[in-house]
């Protein structure tokens, strides 16, 4: 709901049509994209957003130990 609204209101601050238009506008925009095929891609692209998240979270987790003392003796490049 919050995605409606907040297209809405880019909408209107862009092209200075209605609040209602606007909102319009974009529900139909979203629904029929979604409607003809794009399920399917945005499965995709959450799928392909999951696993960079996962892949930065191995990334932090490994630059923060790093910095413990009992654990950093593994990544020492002496």
């Amino acid at each position: 709901m919050a995605q409606f609204i907040g297209g809405a209101r880019l909408f209107e601050a862009v092209t200075g049509l209605s609040y209602t238009t606007g909102l319009i506008i974009f529900s139909s925009v979203v629904i029929i994209y979604t409607t003809f095929g794009g399920f399917r891609a945005v499965t995709l692209t959450d799928a392909i957003q999951a696993v960079v998240m996962f892949a930065a979270t191995i990334v932090l987790f490994l630059c923060y130990t790093k910095t413990w003392k009992w654990y950093g003796k593994y990544y020492d490049e002496d």
